[in-house]
């Protein structure tokens, strides 16, 4: 899905490189590229920490929306899923941190302002989405100005802490939208329709596998690819 404006991208819950990583886990065959899910929009060096190289940034949460769940606390720990990871023995250079509760919109965007909350997707009803993460930036350089995720009100949500079998778990959906705001995109998997070396089987083991269902809850813990993804974009550092 994207938005129809030239510096916007969406992404639905729903500068590639020679090498290739073996597969990090034993229910997979064959290796797999975290170039895939790398994607090519980052956050610009001026959102590091001064005198670090620890990329940090901030966002706001809009927590609470008639007859919705709250928010809280699932979407500051999907964005904790996301910080300072510790992999390979050493420290991925990259931090969320939420700087304030706000009843702005996540669909006011255009402000520079990093929104997580609930609100109308531009499908309606109809639209199939659980959650869209809207990306700004600069077509030139692909470097994000500004990040908004927006959990559709019109699907049904439950609390991670509250697992109902035909709602989408808040947790699960808002840690695979932080992904999208860090700049990585969505992975498919789809053998019988697309056996290609792209879509392994561990791709449906992904954070971001963009084939987001109700009760569904493994893409709160991050695949070892997403965070390679994520490293590869970002640096690390030692412990």
């Amino acid at each position: 899905m994207k938005w129809a404006v030239s510096c916007i991208s969406a992404f639905v819950v729903f500068v590639c490189v020679s090498w290739v990583y073996s597969h990090c886990h034993n229910d997979g065959e064959g290796p797999e590229d975290p170039s895939i899910v790398k994607g090519d929009k980052k956050w610009p060096t001026s959102r590091k920490i001064p005198g670090t190289n620890i990329y940090e940034i901030y966002w706001y949460l809009n927590p609470t929306y008639p007859n919705k769940p709250s928010l809280s606390p699932d979407a500051g720990d999907a964005a904790d899923a996301w910080s300072e990871i510790r992999f390979r023995n050493k420290i991925i250079n990259f931090q969320y941190y939420l700087d304030d509760t706000t009843s702005r919109s996540p669909e006011q965007n255009r402000d520079n302002v990093n929104v997580v909350g609930y609100g109308r997707l531009s499908g309606g009803r109809e639209d199939p989405a659980a959650a869209v993460a809207a990306i700004r930036y600069i077509v030139s350089t692909k470097l994000i100005t500004e990040v908004d995720i927006i959990v559709n009100y019109y699907k049904d949500f439950t609390p991670h802490s509250v697992s109902e079998a035909t709602k989408h778990c808040l947790l699960d959906v808002l840690t695979h939208e932080f992904g999208h705001m860090a700049g990585l995109k969505d992975v498919y998997y789809d053998p019988d329709e697309d056996p290609s070396p792209t879509n392994s089987p561990d791709y449906d083991h992904y954070t971001m596998n963009g084939e987001g269902v109700v009760n569904e809850h493994f893409r709160e813990s991050l695949n070892c690819e997403d965070k390679y993804a994520l490293e590869d974009k970002y640096g690390s550092r030692n412990p």
